[in-house]
């Protein structure tokens, strides 16, 4: 056992670029079936001992965890009580809002499940963007990618929620809930009014910046949808990233947060003031190289069936415009 731990600990070290989670996983998984063999008496359980971080300590891969006995089973929330749990986002999302409270102090904690046929949702728009964007569908797979990803933003000292605790036999995932204004919103009342508001538009900026932060680390955010940002304290959280990755497409990225938005107005005005805030927020922090990419018509098609083509057209002309001026 003390050979076959080292052998998984050196390929998680010389394999940088394999997740310590997946090295983590398939120990666990092997030792897990091996452990009916029997040498010289009863083996231990050494999956119990690997663990990993949260903000609140270490947690066991193998360790069950039911969200009803969560004052219970974590030492940090002993003495709280459930004040009340609210579903967040849409139908198809498995996603509660946890209050807890105790002595009138309160404690939110968003729980996130990732069932595997919630994947059905990602399928249909892996077909729709072939070629483009290739999207993770297994639960336990984009559980790991959103861990992975919040620990990083948190450890390059980037806006992130705090992984409260995990559970990779249940795939639930509870962290620190983000209070704030959701981008979306922000921009809804951008685009439904009659002016092109100066502090909306500073706010877009700030959102290019800090995705563009994020890609000066190498990481690939995968679906930095707008109602998936959240503003708090002057700072962008990104939010819902059980589609990112060290390895990836950014191109994608600044496509879907500029392309996405079409569906909210049919002004090609507002979408050129939009286009040109986030792209001159991003350019503060990375080169202009990625913006003829943004501009291709393989990423526009994508988004045909949500906004209209002048809206499209008039995002696309602005990135192809920066990318002459800004390189």
């Amino acid at each position: 056992m003390k050979r076959a731990t080292r052998a998984y600990i050196t390929h998680g070290y010389a394999g940088r670029r394999v997740s310590p989670m997946k090295v983590a996983w398939e120990f666990a998984s092997k030792a897990f079936r091996g452990g009916s063999l029997r040498e010289h008496g009863e083996l231990e359980r050494s999956e119990l001992y690997l663990c990993l971080p949260s903000s609140i300590g270490y947690v066991s891969v193998l360790e069950r965890f039911s969200p009803e006995a969560l004052t219970e089973n974590i030492q940090h929330f002993k003495g709280f009580k459930i004040e009340s749990v609210e579903k967040l986002g849409g139908t198809l999302n498995f996603v509660d809002l946890i209050t807890l409270q105790r002595n009138g102090e309160f404690y939110r904690i968003v729980l996130k499940r990732f069932k595997d046929w919630y994947g059905f949702k990602w399928f249909p728009l892996s077909i729709w963007t072939l070629g483009v964007q290739r999207f993770a569908l297994r639960g336990k797979t984009r559980m790991l990618k959103e861990y992975s990803a919040f620990m990083k933003l948190s450890k390059w000292n980037l806006p992130s929620p705090k992984i409260v605790y995990i559970s990779l036999a249940d795939k639930l995932l509870l962290t620190e809930y983000v209070p704030g204004q959701i981008f979306d919103r922000i921009l809804s009342e951008f685009f439904s009014g009659s002016n092109a508001d100066s502090s909306i538009l500073e706010v877009c900026r700030s959102v290019g910046k800090a995705m563009a932060e994020v890609h000066k680390h190498g990481m690939v955010l995968g679906d930095p949808k707008p109602e998936n940002i959240k503003l708090f304290n002057s700072k962008v959280y990104f939010l819902d990233l059980e589609q990112s990755s060290m390895s990836g497409d950014q191109a994608w990225d600044l496509a879907e947060l500029l392309y996405f938005t079409g569906h909210m107005t049919l002004s090609s005005r507002k979408a050129e003031l939009y286009a040109s805030s986030i792209l001159d927020g991003y350019l503060e922090v990375e080169g202009g190289s990625i913006l003829e990419k943004v501009a291709d018509v393989k990423y526009i098609r994508v988004f045909t069936m949500v906004a209209s083509p002048n809206v499209l057209l008039a995002m696309s002309r602005v990135c192809k415009n920066y990318s002459t001026r800004k390189l």
